[in-house]
């Protein structure tokens, strides 16, 4: 198994069953602790928490990475580099893809720069690198890709299977598809963003 770890975003909708290690990110490390959630390490400038609220995280958190709120990356890449530097194989960023969508788009530039993944409560974020591979459909409905740059792609098993189809950065086809049975097939020349979604409930 992977070594992972969850990172929990200022902006955590939802916090899912981990099976890793957890990273509270500036006020995701407050979310974690009001819910008895352990980390392995606080993390950011902690400028969207109160002074009291940052008293009780330095009270409670065994580990505390204080960083200067003048810096040239995020609080969410500063936890991503962090859990590189670490040893982590696999990093999900735990959030909300409702907010701010400057801080979504730097989430999702993440995901192309690091290959981490983005989580909420609707929507698993990743790449799908060069290759064959086997889609589990899990709990969500549709399943959209959409290439890095350029790549051939191939699907099976889905609503709407392709055969070679080419599929660069400005095409967006593939939204919106559907896996048929439990999982589907997809090959490709080059990365390609997945989002699996469902409809808000």
């Amino acid at each position: 198994m992977l070594k992972t770890a969850y990172c929990v975003l200022t902006n955590a909708s939802f916090l899912p069953q981990f099976d890793g290690d957890v990273i509270g990110v500036d006020r995701g490390a407050l979310i974690c602790l009001k819910q008895g959630i352990s980390m392995k390490t606080a993390l950011g400038d902690f400028d969207s928490v109160t002074e009291d609220e940052k008293k009780l995280l330095e009270k409670n958190c065994a580990s505390l990475i204080k960083l200067n709120p003048r810096k040239d990356v995020s609080d969410s890449e500063a936890a991503v580099l962090w859990a590189k530097e670490n040893g982590y194989e696999r990093i999900i960023l735990v959030t909300s893809m409702s907010g701010r969508f400057d801080h979504t788009y730097v989430n999702f530039r993440l995901v192309a720069n690091y290959g981490c993944e983005l989580l909420d409560e609707q929507n698993h974020v990743f790449l799908i690198h060069k290759g064959t591979c086997e889609l589990i459909k899990m709990d969500y409905r549709y399943v959209s890709f959409f290439a890095v740059d350029h790549a051939v792609v191939s699907l099976q098993g889905f609503s709407y299977d392709l055969n070679q189809y080419e599929l660069d950065c400005k095409n967006v086809l593939c939204l919106s598809n559907e896996i048929l049975n439990k999982k589907g097939t997809v090959m490709t020349t080059g990365d390609l963003w997945c989002i699996q979604s469902n409809d808000r409930n």
